[in-house]
């Protein structure tokens, strides 16, 4: 999760670390990056990191993990 983090933000995205437990306790390391208003805007911030970063990148809403 850090070394993701680490290239989005030299990619200059703003990049989070989120760590959460799923309902079988396991540890989930989360990389997320930005908040847009729109789907259309996430999933075209999507294409900018796939393009200029090679990371493949899933639009999720902000309230789900």
């Amino acid at each position: 999760a850090e070394e993701m983090k680490t290239k989005l933000t030299e990619g200059d995205f703003d990049a989070q670390i989120l760590v959460l437990k799923d309902p079988q306790n396991r540890l989930w390391h989360l990389v997320r990056y930005g908040q847009y208003a729109s789907s259309s805007e996430a999933k075209q911030a999507a294409a900018t990191i796939r393009e200029k970063l090679g990371i493949e990148a899933v639009v999720r809403p902000a309230n789900k993990w």
